[in-house]
């Protein structure tokens, strides 16, 4: 069989591999340098060198899924999904039908994802592969996105930052704006932002010079 797709982003299931091979270790989380004896074999009876053992956050059409103990193989030509870690890591069901395969939630029974079976009879899997700091990134957004607020709201949460920041962000759906976008100054951004308090008002009114003298004291001066 000949592998048609290229590139990381295709995954092929595999029933007959223990672990889950990638040949890159980009995005590889608690990576540890592999120490044993043992190495991948694969169908033109080659042996192929483990460089590490780690965990991988990916995402397929849009689910999000852990592989675990994730072999690095630098020389595997594609990488591997194991059927039986993947099912049991992400508490799945993984069925193959003569045209499609299909992942399914395994208490619910409920459909998470499908694909085409190629005409070369593999089950190519798009995946896309996530940074711990993605992920963070992603979570924070999430999170955030949630919280509804006024204009106002969102001033105070963020730092009383400016009506420019807040407008981008509410664009960018990083938060969430349910009230018209205010032109009203805010009356903190302007204590904070003052040198020196403003004067208390005076009642008294001069009925002569110099009654009352405004000064400005500084120096020396000639």
């Amino acid at each position: 069989l000949t592998l048609q797709e290229s590139g990381d982003e295709y995954w092929y299931p595999d029933t007959g591999a223990t672990n889950n091979i990638v040949a890159s270790d980009e995005n590889l989380e608690n990576k540890q340098t592999y120490s044993g004896s043992e190495s991948v074999m694969v169908g033109n009876s080659k042996c192929l060198p483990i460089s590490h053992v780690g965990d991988l956050q990916v995402n397929i059409q849009g689910t999000d899924f852990i592989l675990k103990n994730s072999l690095h193989v630098p020389k595997i030509a594609h990488n591997l999904i194991s059927v039986g870690r993947f099912t049991s890591d992400n508490d799945c069901i993984f069925e193959f039908t003569p045209s499609e395969f299909v992942i399914k939630d395994h208490k619910t029974r409920t459909t998470l994802l499908r694909g085409p079976k190629t005409s070369n009879g593999l089950y190519p899997v798009q995946v896309k592969t996530r940074s711990s700091d993605d992920i963070k990134k992603g979570c924070v957004a999430q999170q955030i996105n949630k919280v509804r607020g006024s204009y106002e709201e969102w001033h105070r949460r963020l730092g009383h930052a400016n009506r420019n920041i807040v407008s981008l962000l509410n664009a960018l759906s990083y938060i969430s704006i349910n009230s018209p976008i205010s032109k009203k100054v805010c009356e903190h951004c302007l204590i904070g932002k003052a040198h020196k308090l403003q004067f208390p008002l005076s009642s008294f009114h001069a009925a002569k010079p110099p009654e009352l003298l405004h000064m400005d004291v500084w120096g020396p001066a000639p």
